[in-house]
């Protein structure tokens, strides 16, 4: 005979006790402070430019993977133009996605743990994932959607690991969670499809469920989690299945890989791996996550019995590796994966029924998860993810996209600093003074690419949707550009910022030498193509008045 053990259904009439969604309120208010503080500016258009730029192409009838290579998934561009569509069609309408993310992150771990640790205890953890999270970003991002993803699958699939019918309101939520997680970001993906079958195991292991329940089980995750956004990306995007594995497994796990390796070195622990966002007060986040997963292991062995030792040890091997592989391939904030580290062991906790009391719960894992929320949090405030940039100017010195020219309607009620603004009337100006038949051969490189929206340009089939070396693009994409700016080739002109001008191996050489550069305001490079056969020995065109500095 089978014996289940039954967790409560979230059908009853208390879906979420009132104290709960009370304090969940005022999380949700709270975590919406960074939100309403930045989203009306840009520092910097690296990154959030990207997203701009893909959701245009889609609008214009493109596709990823077949018109243009992308290792982001489909998932990110059409959640951020449905935001776009649902509102006016500016970049300030993609940015309220962003809030809407903000407060299902918080609803949805808030609903999962909510009468299993009581509101206080629910609504903290939900407040802290979220500040690690969504909160960082003023716009739906792939990073945080995918965390939320690990989350949502994880903790339901700890509260009802087997899916019956009369827990289908958990199984609900699981496959929703697979679905997203499936056609937004990979790795992320990969991770709460482990512990989603995982937990199915167990089931079947502890005699909770019997072992055909497992397989059922085990059928519909297979179904959600691989059938259905293969499906979707395959059928929408009009891509074959090498070219769909080519953008979203082969180009991001061939260049990413190798930070697999870094999870080896004990420095890694003790210091943020990707730390281009700034120094973090803690950067030891790390350790903080193997001490915090070590003290799970301890509680779960002592609560449960040395029975379940094995399963207690490895389930926190799982989640020490996932958090970690997470930290080192997320070229992203440390908090994204934090969050989704203390979120996989949240769910272990609930899973394997731990008491949410006493020291081990509040110092082993509410306290640490408060203490990085809250620092996230404030790293949120002050900007540092999605504010990220390079410009010193104040912001009362910033300046709306409609007071800078009639082109940049698409950026109305959004301020940039005082020297982008220069940079982009001097483009608009100069693009007015060119031959209408030039104005398509404009080639927008990195944390230029926002400017398809506003200027359409000739588009390469095969080309990437940004250019970034090692990330968005391989060998084969670096031979097409070049082929495309050579002479004779569809583009005549290149426009970077000037902290973005670096280039591959194969581009550099030609800009140097077959195109001349000239300053376009303050912060932004124009290359001009050379006529033919003629080449430069300066990297400065002779008129440009910053030539000589």
């Amino acid at each position: 005979m089978s014996r289940r053990v039954t967790s409560p259904s979230p059908t009853g009439r208390n879906l979420i006790p009132w104290q709960a969604a009370l304090l969940g309120a005022a999380a949700a208010l709270v975590l919406l402070g960074p939100w309403w503080k930045h989203h009306g500016y840009l520092r910097d258009f690296y990154d959030y430019g990207l997203v701009m730029a893909g959701v245009g192409r889609i609008d214009a009838g493109e596709r990823p993977y077949v018109d243009f290579v992308t290792p982001i998934q489909t998932g990110l561009f059409l959640f951020n133009g449905w935001a776009e569509q649902l509102g006016d069609g500016t970049y300030q309408a993609m940015t309220r996605g962003a809030a809407v993310l903000t407060v299902l992150a918080v609803v949805g771990v808030l609903g999962i743990y909510a009468r299993r640790w009581g509101a206080g205890a629910a609504a903290a953890l939900a407040a802290a994932f979220t500040a690690m999270t969504a909160a960082q970003h003023t716009i739906i991002w792939h990073n945080t959607l995918g965390a939320l993803c690990i989350a949502v699958a994880a903790g339901s699939a700890a509260v009802a690991p087997v899916w019956t019918r009369a827990q289908w309101p958990w199984h609900l939520l699981t496959a929703a969670a697979l679905v997203i997680g499936g056609l937004t970001k990979l790795n992320a993906h990969l991770v709460a499809v482990a512990g989603v079958v995982a937990w199915a195991l167990y089931a079947g292991s502890q005699r909770r469920a019997t072992w055909s329940e497992v397989a059922a089980t085990l059928s519909g995750v297979a179904l959600c989690a691989v059938v259905i956004p293969v499906a979707v990306e395959l059928l929408w995007t009009r891509a074959d299945v090498p070219t769909w594995w080519y953008n979203v497994v082969a180009l991001p796990f061939s260049s990413r890989s190798g930070d697999l390796a870094t999870m080896l070195d004990a420095k890694f622990y003790f210091a943020v791996h990707h730390d281009y966002y700034g120094a973090l007060p803690v950067p030891q986040v790390g350790a903080l996550g193997l001490a915090v997963t070590a003290a799970f292991a301890v509680t779960g062995i002592r609560q449960r019995g040395r029975g379940q030792a094995g399963w207690v040890v490895a389930s926190a091997l799982f989640a020490a590796a996932a958090g970690a592989g997470l930290l080192a391939t997320n070229y992203e904030i440390a908090y994204v994966a934090m969050g989704a580290w203390f979120a996989l062991l949240a769910a272990l906790w609930v899973g394997f029924g731990l008491r949410s009391s006493g020291v081990a719960f509040y110092g082993g894992l509410l306290g640490p998860a408060l203490l990085v929320g809250v620092l996230a949090w404030l790293s949120a405030w002050e900007g540092q993810r999605s504010q990220f940039g390079y410009s010193r100017a104040a912001r009362s010195e910033y300046r709306a996209g409609e007071a800078i020219g009639a082109d940049f309607a698409y950026l109305r009620g959004t301020s940039v600093p005082p020297e982008t603004a220069q940079s982009m009337q001097v483009a608009a100006a100069r693009r007015a003074a060119q031959p209408a038949a030039d104005r398509t051969r404009v080639f927008y490189g990195p944390g230029a690419e926002w400017l398809e929206r506003i200027w359409p340009t000739y588009q390469m089939p095969g080309m990437p949707l940004w250019m970034h070396g090692g990330t968005s693009y391989g060998a084969a994409e670096e031979e097409r550009l070049h082929e495309a700016l050579s002479a004779g080739g569809p583009y005549l002109h290149v426009i970077v910022p000037e902290a973005r001008d670096h280039w591959g191996p194969r581009i550099a050489p030609l800009l140097a030498g077959k195109y001349e550069l000239k300053r376009m305001g303050p912060v932004w490079f124009r290359y001009d193509q050379l006529p033919r056969g003629s080449s430069r020995g300066s990297r400065w065109s002779s008129s440009d008045p910053l030539a000589a500095t």
